[in-house]
């Protein structure tokens, strides 16, 4: 009963879609207008950048780009010198790769809370697909 409650109050009180969390609790707190949303896409398929485009969200019209490496964001600091950038992921490793492109950043949010993800049972957190946003520094 007591882990039957505790999973049913977890489900009430998270958004079923991780995007949509997202949306309501980072890029509505920190990114503003004047910003501008890459995604990786490493395929280029456009099947990342899709799902972080929910316009009932967006009430900022916060343009979203897709890159295919994290080198493509030097090229965006350049091309948006007026544009405070912010990168989102959900695939591993993202944070050592802005690190070794010589890219500033600070994570501001994840999909999911900390203490969440500090329940590491069998560690399944090295399996999650979890979106993360960092703020590219200048």
């Amino acid at each position: 009963m007591l882990i039957n409650l505790v999973l049913v109050l977890l489900t009430i009180t998270l958004p079923a879609s991780k995007e949509a969390a997202l949306w309501q609790n980072c890029f509505t707190k920190y990114i503003s207008s004047d910003s501008i949303l890459l995604v990786y896409d490493q395929d280029g398929s456009g099947s990342d950048t899709g799902e972080l485009e929910l316009d009932f969200y967006n009430t900022n019209d916060i343009p979203i780009i897709s890159i295919n490496s994290e080198s493509e964001i030097l090229d965006k600091i350049i091309k948006f010198p007026d544009k405070q950038l912010f990168y989102a992921a959900r695939k591993k490793g993202r944070a050592s790769a802005l690190t070794s492109n010589g890219i500033s950043n600070h994570l501001i949010c994840q999909a999911l809370p900390e203490w969440i993800l500090k329940i590491n049972i069998n560690n399944w957190t090295s399996r999650a697909s979890i979106w993360q946003i960092w703020e590219i520094k200048k």
